[in-house]
């Protein structure tokens, strides 16, 4: 079998659907009733994540007979979003299954809750191309993108420039963030000179993180 990675979006579509038929038992019916009609949109980057993520939940779901189902799965600011709802009759247990009360349920819920809020997390440091690591955003426009530096160039080699300027965006935050307990603690002793180049820093600051909408 190809490396996830490596399949194509509708490969990868028929492979999860095959693999989780639980929760991906929406992914044919129509708009009306749910967003997964959309399938899988995120980066080859983030299959193994995806993957990952649903092997956890599937788990649970053989052990306890308690899920959930996928709504919609995609990226949204730069990170992956996977909404879900729990499954009907969660208490239903198969025949020799442990009873499992509604406390027990709710816990179970809750885990998988955390698996997926970690998935989305680990999204935000995982390129959606390569899949590699990395750990610095790069917004261009108030755009987020969920790419490393390296596939950003060779995907829009046209907007390197834009680049360039989200690079020295990022180091000029970084230099005035780095300064900001000392100035935010400063004493009466604080050179006056400091304090008016820390204030003309923090306005540009300021302007900068409304204008690119830098964090």
């Amino acid at each position: 079998m190809k490396k996830i990675i490596e399949m194509s979006r509708e490969e990868f579509d028929k492979f999860m659907c095959e693999k989780y038929p639980i929760i991906f038992q929406d992914r044919k019916k129509p708009m009306s009733e749910t967003c997964m009609c959309w399938g899988f949109d995120v980066g080859k980057g983030w299959y193994e994540l995806l993957d990952n993520l649903c092997e956890k939940i599937d788990k649970l779901y053989k052990l306890t007979h308690i899920g959930i189902k996928a709504n919609q799965v995609k990226e949204k600011f730069g990170s992956l979003r996977f909404y879900t709802s729990p499954l009907n009759n969660q208490l239903e247990q198969v025949k020799g299954d442990p009873k499992i009360d509604d406390a027990t349920a709710k816990t179970i819920i809750d885990i998988i809750d955390d698996c997926v809020v970690a998935a989305e997390y680990k999204s935000n440091l995982t390129c959606a191309e390569c899949g590699e690591n990395y750990y610095e955003k790069i917004i261009i426009g108030g755009w987020v993108y969920d790419i490393c530096e390296e596939c950003f160039k060779k995907i829009f080699p046209g907007r390197i420039a834009g680049l360039n300027d989200c690079k020295q965006c990022n180091k000029f935050t970084k230099f005035v963030k780095d300064l900001a307990f000392d100035y935010r603690n400063k004493n009466n002793n604080l050179d006056k000179k400091l304090i008016n180049i820390m204030d003309g820093l923090f306005d540009k600051f300021k302007k900068i993180k409304g204008e690119n909408n830098v964090v």
